[in-house]
């Protein structure tokens, strides 16, 4: 009798244990270029689960269910200058995950001038140029008439353009380039 009722006891108690809630997603992390982009991310979870955030330029479908599934991650391509980053939040039951989503800012090489014209006695010019990526500056070697210096500053960097007299009846012109050292 008194195994009959331990064993009923016990039966009872399983019965009544809850089942934890569980969570788990494929990744925790999206670290992106500046292209759209599209993935897909498992949600497993034995909870109905939800996913909030992503600031509308992440967006993700579906955006809940129950149990195991795949969700498509779209990424809209960033036309910013800036690198931006939201956290994408996936419910379920009482655990709380959270997926970075970070994307590179758009490659910018940006100058305050396009053509300075000098008078045929010479002279000079600050060029002001804002930069989120590593770059070269070249000058033709046929332009041996001009001399470019950098001065640096925090997040811009200026050049000054010094242009000798033209002691010629004709006109001279040089294309100075700035280009990012890792694309064309």
């Amino acid at each position: 009798m008194k195994r009959l009722k331990l064993l009923l006891v016990l039966l009872v108690l399983a019965a009544c244990q809850k089942d934890e809630d569980t969570l788990t997603l494929s990744t925790s992390n999206i670290d992106i270029s500046d292209d759209a982009y599209v993935s897909q991310i498992t949600v497993t979870s034995n909870k109905t689960w939800s996913i909030s955030g992503g600031d509308g330029w992440v967006t993700y479908s579906p955006g809940s269910g129950t149990g195991t599934a795949t969700v498509t991650v779209t990424v809209a391509k960033n036309t910013s200058d800036n690198s931006r980053s939201t956290n994408l939040t996936v419910t379920a039951g009482s655990l709380t995950q959270k997926i970075a989503v970070s994307q590179k800012q758009k490659d910018a090489l940006i100058l305050s001038k396009s053509l300075e014209a000098f008078p045929n006695s010479g002279g000079s010019s600050k060029i002001e140029l804002r930069s989120n990526v590593s770059y070269d500056v070249a000058i033709p070697a046929t332009a041996s008439w001009l001399t470019l210096t950098q001065t640096k500053a925090m997040s811009s960097y200026e050049y000054s353009l010094q242009v000798s007299q033209n002691t010629t009846l004709s006109s001279r012109s040089a294309k100075i380039i700035f280009k990012n050292k890792v694309s064309s």
